[in-house]
């Protein structure tokens, strides 16, 4: 069986669907992940095999106009766009190569992150079934609304009728306490953390029983202008705490925390899963490897959102009473600490954090995903052109 992986140019939607990637290649099926010339490099890193499509998008130029964004690109003057529109520019410039490819590669199935929208017109345009891959929680769920509207330019451009993005199912990492409802077919998997080549850094040092809290700012929206809060004002408001203090960082931004206090580790690229074991918390803007990787390990979180979907991630934490939500990307310094303390204060927190982790755990391995996507190949929609 041939099957056909595709993410635009987003390394953290691309990432959770590498597990099943590898689990389909293990299984003898011929694999191919496509991709923009952007995320190739990332496909690569993980061993993958990888197909040009398409063209880059400015994404620096796009990040106002995010779903939910509109607000800030009229505080910063800028025209705000239709909730899709960064999604839809995507489907445009990755929709002429997919095609191309899937013409020639001739794949049984296609596996796409959710807001990769060329995906589900290109199986329409060959009468390929398609599955949805979530990263988390189903943020793109909450624009169903506008999907049909965004899509009929393309779909037309396709010679197709505007096809569900929803697929024949839902790859489904998220744990239920977590999860919106579900709004069609399922298939919940194990979230495997995947952290591409960073290093472990080996055991990190204890020289006291105080509480080990870790913070991250992601790894890929600063890059965009999309970021909150100055990491290493972050972390210098939370070394005045009992605690201590451990942090990962990109290599570009470790020169920007200069000399860190005593109670403070500073960490290159190092991976997330292996450093939140015996971590009694973590604070980040709650991107969705940070977020999910906390989640499957069982760590309570305090989340500082600064884009729709981290809104999200933090609303539904903080509702299922694993973390707590700051309402936005740059909370004061004593807000920081007040948070954390509270987190670390009482058992209830990480009792909750412990209930979803054992959830993740209880989800079925990529191997039932695919079995049921090779059930799918007895189910082709008509005949390929």
């Amino acid at each position: 069986m041939r099957i056909l992986f595709t993410s635009w140019a987003w390394p953290s939607h691309l990432h959770p669907m590498i597990p099943l990637a590898w689990a389909a290649r293990l299984a003898g099926h011929d694999v191919l992940v496509a991709g923009q010339p952007a995320i190739v490099p990332e496909i690569c890193a993980a061993g993958l095999p990888a197909a040009r499509i398409g063209t880059d998008v400015d994404l620096a130029a796009l990040i106002p106009n995010m779903p939910g964004g509109p607000a800030r690109a009229r505080a910063a003057g800028r025209p705000a766009g239709h909730p899709l529109s960064i999604f839809t520019a995507m489907a445009g410039a990755m929709l002429p190569g997919l095609t191309e490819l899937v013409e020639a590669w001739r794949p049984d199935v296609i596996v796409h992150e959710p807001t990769t929208y060329a995906a589900p017109i290109v199986a329409a345009r060959f009468g390929l079934p398609h599955v949805r891959h979530l990263w988390g929680i189903d943020f793109p769920q909450t624009l169903r609304g506008w999907e049909a509207e965004a899509l009929a330019p393309l779909a037309a451009k396709a010679g197709v009728a505007v096809p569900d993005p929803r697929g024949a199912f839902t790859v489904d990492p998220c744990p239920p306490g977590l999860q919106l409802d579900p709004d069609g077919p399922r298939q919940a998997v194990r979230h495997v953390p995947y952290n591409r080549d960073a290093i472990w850094p080996g055991p990190l040092p204890r020289a006291t029983d105080r509480p080990r809290v870790c913070v991250t700012w992601g790894s890929v929206l600063g890059r965009y202008g999309g970021g909150g809060s100055d990491a290493a004002r972050v972390v210098g408001a939370l070394a005045k705490l009992d605690a201590d203090v451990v942090v990962t960082v990109a290599e570009r931004d470790r020169a920007g925390f200069g000399a860190v206090p005593d109670n403070v580790v500073l960490l290159e690229h190092a991976p997330l899963a292996q450093l939140l074991p015996g971590c009694a918390a973590i604070v980040s803007p709650g991107g969705g490897g940070t977020f999910m990787t906390a989640v499957v390990l069982g760590v309570p979180q305090v989340i500082c959102p600064g884009v729709p979907d981290q809104r999200l991630n933090a609303a539904q934490l903080a509702k299922a009473g694993a973390g707590l939500d700051l309402g936005g990307p740059d909370p004061g310094d004593q807000e920081l600490r007040d948070a954390v303390e509270h987190l670390l204060a009482g058992p209830g927190f990480a009792a909750r954090a412990a209930v979803l982790r054992d959830e993740s755990a209880a989800a079925p391995d990529p191997t039932e995903v695919l079995r049921r996507i090779e059930a799918l190949t007895s189910q082709r929609i008509g005949d390929q052109p």
